[in-house]
């Protein structure tokens, strides 16, 4: 049987991995958004510059 103080450790360090796993996967999803933002940004300008051609 394991004792109280595994049992409290198993569980802190279960929580810390969570919270890692969590700040990880919010990293990803704000990289994410940063690249899209550039990628609207470039595609914003080169439809600027086609619409700024064509007048």
């Amino acid at each position: 049987m394991m004792r109280q103080f595994d049992i409290e450790k198993a569980q802190r360090t279960f929580e810390i991995d969570r919270r890692n796993y969590l700040k990880n996967e919010i990293l990803k999803k704000y990289e994410l958004i940063h690249k899209t933002k550039q990628e609207i940004h470039e595609m914003t300008k080169e439809l600027q510059r086609g619409v700024v051609g064509v007048v």
